[in-house]
């Protein structure tokens, strides 16, 4: 989910045509597996939210949804989360969650 996050950031019908053809093409990656989300899930990230205000929540009030998401599930199958989210690192280093830090392109 975390490889998901660029979609956001996506400016043009070009870079969304690039992310359709990465997602189209993931699950052909050897060794890659698809875990499906909870409902469970769902209301961990809100209990988290509410728990970890500092990280899930912006400076606006609103809640980093898509974060919280990642997180829930990062807690529920304790695979290592690859990410440049500095936030979402400081969570999984409070809880004993492996991360592999990205590095952002230049």
């Amino acid at each position: 989910m975390e490889a998901a996050y660029p979609i956001f950031k996506a400016k043009g019908v070009e870079e969304l045509a690039k992310y359709a053809l990465f997602l189209e093409n993931l699950p052909l990656v050897e060794n890659l597996e698809l875990v499906p989300l909870r409902l469970e899930d769902f209301t961990r990230a809100i209990e988290l939210a509410t728990n970890e205000p500092g990280i899930f929540i912006d400076e606006l009030g609103n809640i980093n949804l898509f974060d919280a998401i990642v997180a829930a599930l990062w807690e529920r199958t304790g695979a290592p989360l690859a990410t440049s989210d500095r936030k979402l690192v400081e969570f999984g280093e409070r809880r004993g969650l492996k991360a592999i830090r990205l590095q952002r392109g230049v």
